[in-house]
């Protein structure tokens, strides 16, 4: 676990309140329950605690007897390369596994790091042997590992054969449709702390090119981006240019 100085541990947390409780990766780890269970019902233990802006929660490399669960704000997980460049694997939300990998390694291969201030709740790894011995929670666990395989395979996907207007359409449909599937955004308008640098470090471009293609696009009236807030106002044509119809 990094030991950054926006890092803060936290053992009281209402989980009662997350919205995400019943939907996300919890319901599996924790029991899809309404109420906040007595430690006889509960299958495993948790530690929870949060990260301010940019911290990283956790550090490529370093030994974790942990699993992680994001409950609230965004956090990214990304690959750093020795000259500084990094690349982006995957958007974190509110009820994402940082990474199934968590599930068997107890040494991953990418950091994560919050982009905005966060909560996670922490899982020892030993005790989610008792949940994966049920045949239902391992194949819920299955499906997760199967989504972010899924995912992994579209980024390649995106770096190899997307142009940057492909690829940058791509991720806010994509980024879209997870928050709608979290019930996040309202009358097309969503929640979208990522800064240029984000994309830039996910769609393998450079900051310049990202906002040239974001310029292109709010000129064409496809959306309006600000102050951390997407409003989309041409679904269909960032459909049609992120080649996803």
């Amino acid at each position: 676990m990094a030991s950054g100085a926006g890092y803060m541990r936290d053992r009281e947390w209402p989980c009662i309140t997350c919205a995400m409780r019943s939907s996300s990766v919890c319901a599996i780890l924790i029991g899809n329950i309404r109420h906040l269970p007595s430690a006889r019902h509960n299958p495993v233990q948790q530690v929870h605690g949060g990260a301010k802006t940019n911290t990283v929660i956790y550090r490529q490399g370093e030994a974790t007897e942990d699993v992680f669960v994001l409950c609230q704000g965004w956090a990214v997980r990304l690959i750093q390369l020795p000259n500084g460049r990094r690349q982006i694997l995957s958007v974190l939300l509110p009820g994402d596994l940082f990474s199934a990998t968590t599930l068997f390694a107890d040494r991953l291969h990418y950091s994560v790091q919050a982009a905005t201030e966060v909560r996670f709740s922490r899982f020892a790894r030993v005790e989610l042997n008792r949940v994966m011995a049920n045949p239902d929670a391992l194949a819920q666990l299955g499906k997760v590992c199967a989504t972010e395989h899924r995912r992994m395979d579209e980024l390649a996907t995106d770096l190899g054969q997307r142009s940057a207007e492909e690829r940058i359409a791509h991720l806010i449909i994509h980024l879209v449709d997870r928050i709608s599937a979290r019930a996040m955004g309202s009358d097309r308008s969503y929640p979208f702390p990522l800064r240029q640098r984000h994309i830039a470090d996910i769609t393998g471009l450079t900051p310049v090119h990202v906002s040239r293609v974001i310029t292109q696009f709010r000129r064409a009236n496809y959306f309006e981006l600000s102050k951390g807030t997407l409003v989309l106002r041409n679904r269909v044509a960032l459909e049609r240019i992120g080649r996803l119809g």
